[in-house]
This record gives structure tokens, sequence and C-alpha cells, in this order.
């Protein structure tokens, strides 16, 4: 048997074995970005006016075979003027790695955020904001997504 064929056999097993895998988070989409540096900031909301937990964080995760990667874990700061609001900002370089020396140029990035309104709950945000068009990031809170809208 070829070394090329063992190659394409394991990585054939890997492909098909990565699939049962129960933390590999199946998104239909993320946000695509150049893997380089980036101001993440945003505001959170839960859409039941529940207030925030104080042991509410964010994790922004890359999408990738064969499991996803966590890149960064983030306390949310809460509001001083309002308990309902809370908000996070960071400034983080972030990149995919390479293959044979040659570097991925994109990552699939998205947002987790965990126990923010009621304890053990989970929500997900496939659009992650990086570019400022003057406006905040207010991220919203429910059924297990978080829904993205721009403030001016």
């Amino acid at each position: 048997m070829s070394l090329f064929t063992v190659i394409f056999v394991s990585f054939i097993l890997l492909f098909s074995l990565s699939n049962g895998f129960s933390n590999r988070t199946r998104l239909p989409r993320q946000t695509k970005v150049i893997g380089t540096c980036y101001n993440f900031l945003g505001i959170v909301k839960c859409a039941d006016g529940s207030a925030i937990l104080p042991t509410a964080n964010i994790k922004l995760w890359e999408s990738d075979f064969p499991w996803d990667d966590l890149l960064h874990t983030e306390s949310l700061e809460h509001s001083t003027s309002d308990s309902r609001l809370a908000k996070f900002a960071w400034k983080g370089c972030y990149n995919d790695g390479s293959f044979l020396g040659v570097p991925f140029i994109n990552i699939e990035i998205y947002y987790q955020f965990k126990d923010v309104c009621h304890p053990g709950d989970s929500y997900i945000a496939k659009e992650v904001e990086i570019k400022r068009h003057q406006k905040m990031n207010l991220y919203i809170l429910h059924d297990q997504k978080a829904d993205l809208q721009h403030l001016d």
C-alpha cells in the first residue's frame, strides 16, 4: 500500500469518526474573517428581560475540523446603570495555523454566551461583528441564539 493511500484512508477515517463527537458544534453559518488582530466588543441583553448573572461569560470559538477550537473566554462586564445589560471588549489576534508550511488565510468564528440569563444557559451567535460602522453591536439572547442588532 502506498503512503498516499495510507494518508488518504486515515483522513477519511478521521473525518467520519469526528462527525460523531458530541462537542462538535454544527452551525449552518459562522463569520468568515481573515486571521489577524481584531477588536471584539458588544453589549448583551436577555430577550426576556432577565438580569445578567454574575457568572456570565462569552467564548470565542473557531469552527474547525475535526472539532472546534476555543480561542478566548471573557467574563461579561455588568452595567452599573442597568442590571439587564452587560458588555464585553477585548483585542485578540487569531489564525487557523498552517498546513505543510502554508498558512490558512481565513478562520470561521462564532460566539457562545454562557450562564448569562439563567444558570446553565447557552446561546450561539453566528454573526461576529468586527467592523465598526459608527454603531454598537447589541446581542439579544433568546432560544439558544444570540441575534445581532446595531445601535446608533
